[in-house]
């Protein structure tokens, strides 16, 4: 019986943390992931391939051993060689994300959408994420800015457990409601 692919990944992910916690590689092991990561984002094709028991398995493993020898970590290289010997790279990119939630966790890393009327600049940006980040208890917010003229003025910052909606859109929804009663 095989595990569906959510399950299957935190399993590997919470266990691949684990090892390289106790090996204090936990940074170097991230980036090695990180960049396996963008590997397959640059080539959505790649994991169904990996994954085809008929593509020719000396072709995998010229692919799979590029991964493998540009990993620091001899955890990583192992996960490349597991996934990849049991025909399971497309399972890669979601223990990696699964990976980066426990790692973000473990680091108060708090990820946040941020839709503003106009587009902020640096400064701006860095001082939400340092105010918001004291606002919700994170030692790190890292956000994803989007222009939405819609909102008309403000922001509002979403991020898995907290919105804070300030947009004049939303006020005035909210004067409307009141008026309506």
């Amino acid at each position: 019986m095989s595990l569906d692919k959510v399950t299957f990944s935190k399993r590997y992910a919470k266990a691949l943390f684990d090892l390289l916690k106790a090996d204090k590689e936990l940074d170097s092991g991230y980036e090695d992931l990180e960049s396996i990561k963008a590997i397959f984002e640059d080539n959505p094709s790649f994991a169904p391939v990996l994954s085809n028991v008929t593509f020719p398995e000396s072709d995998k493993a010229k692919l799979v051993k590029s991964m493998i020898d540009n990993a620091s970590s001899k955890y990583i290289q192992n996960l490349v060689r597991v996934l990849s010997g049991s025909d399971n790279m497309d399972k890669m990119v979601p223990t990696i994300d699964a990976f980066e939630d426990i790692y973000d966790e473990y680091n108060h890393i708090v990820k946040a959408d941020l839709i503003s009327a106009v587009s902020l600049d640096n400064d701006q940006q860095a001082k939400l994420k340092d105010a918001f980040a004291k606002r919700i208890g994170a030692k790190k917010v890292v956000l994803s800015s989007k222009v939405d003229p819609s909102i008309i003025g403000g922001l509002i910052i979403k991020s898995a457990d907290v919105t804070f909606d300030g947009s004049v859109k939303s006020k005035l929804n909210r004067i409307k409601q009141l008026l309506l009663k």
